[in-house]
């Protein structure tokens, strides 16, 4: 079910503000959803096996970024150090290393690669570490802002997402440009919520996406602004409406006795949308995990359920981006059935490659 609607956002500080914009309203319906054995999604993917090494052991819940020369993996907000890899899967290295010495991060918060400077760099605490793609150490930029999660647009502003954090006031993000100066305040919501740490900032091709887990609202970044790009339906499964005056224990709280919906991944390309979704259902213990996955071309919608009886450490669960070729890229075991309990201690887990088109077909 779709329909045009105009949505407009003020936000009152100097001119940032998010553009108003004619959009889809898509409205998400759980009872069209398919099984993943009903779909074709599984049918066709190509596997990229992570090679083993005693020195390479990849983290769970890692997440992969596609450089020229192959796979850079990290643990998210994790003390653990990058690795790259071939297009192959082969261990090639580390980027940087954990530490406390000249050209080393104590921590990795995110990691963006800067397509103009074709270099990669690494959010951690006291500032941005920028290597080679070959790991070798280039610079550090000063940066004062408590982030989680950053990017790079095309021209080369620099987005920080500092979420519910009092010490900026009531602006959940922040855009600076190449030299991180020249601040503008974006997002403006009062909130009494602790800073959240996920993966805000899509993984995509051309397509530069933003969401929060907790807000229905899509965004995109263009032309050095931020886009309001779709607002997301979930009849029966609203968030509470008064989330933001609760803090702590009480947010948990709050949301374990509700019906609500979380988009955990919202990624984006030419062809298609993509979310990753979560229904959390009063007085159970596992969220429905859905895909939710729209051809914007041909009008049509997907909905996928993931059993939640497959296992935890399948690649199904951590979906990672969206290729300009229509591909949806994964970071798992290659586990769909439900009989997986377990998993082999020395075992890398794969980059797994699903193709979209053959699900509309």
């Amino acid at each position: 079910m779709k329909k045009f609607v105009l949505i407009s956002f003020l936000f009152l500080f100097a001119s940032c503000s998010v553009k108003q914009k004619k959009i889809f309203d898509y409205v998400f319906n759980a009872t069209e959803a398919i099984t993943l054995e009903q779909s074709k999604l599984t049918l066709s993917k190509h596997i990229t096996v992570l090679s083993f090494s005693d020195s390479s052991m990849v983290d769970r819940n890692s997440s992969i970024i596609r450089v020229d020369n192959g796979w850079i993996i990290y643990s998210k907000n994790s003390e653990s150090s990058i690795l790259s890899f071939t297009s192959e899967g082969q261990f090639s290295g580390y980027i940087g290393h954990i530490g406390n010495g000249p050209g080393e991060y104590t921590s990795v918060y995110d990691v963006v690669v800067n397509q103009k400077s074709k270099v990669l760099e690494v959010l951690s605490d006291g500032g941005i570490f920028c290597y080679t793609f070959e790991g070798e150490f280039l610079y550090k930029k000063e940066v004062f802002y408590p982030a989680f999660s950053f990017t790079i647009d095309d021209r080369q502003n620099y987005w920080f997402y500092v979420g519910n954090n009092t010490t900026y006031g009531d602006a959940k993000m922040i855009r600076t440009d190449e030299k991180i100066a020249n601040v503008a305040y974006y997002l403006h919501q009062k909130s009494n919520m602790l800073p959240m740490v996920e993966n805000n900032f899509g993984r995509n091709g051309e397509w530069l996406t933003f969401h929060e887990s907790l807000n229905h609202d899509l965004y995109t970044i263009e032309n050095g602004e931020l886009n309001l790009s779709y607002a997301m339906d979930f009849p029966n499964y609203k968030l509470p409406e008064k989330l933001h005056e609760l803090s702590g224990m009480e947010v948990i709280a709050e949301l374990q006795r509700s019906n609500y919906a979380s988009i955990i991944n919202y990624l984006e390309n030419y062809d298609y949308i993509f979310l990753n979704v979560l229904l959390n259902n009063e007085g159970e213990r596992i969220p429905e995990v859905y895909y939710w996955i729209i051809s914007k071309k041909l009008q049509e919608e997907v909905v996928i359920k993931i059993d939640a009886e497959i296992s935890a450490e399948s690649y199904l669960f951590n979906t990672q981006y969206l290729s300009n070729d229509d591909k949806l890229y994964c970071l798992g075991y290659i586990w769909e059935n439900k009989d997986v309990e377990s998993y082999e201690e020395n075992l890398n887990p794969s980059v797994v490659a699903l193709e979209l088109n053959g699900l509309f077909r």
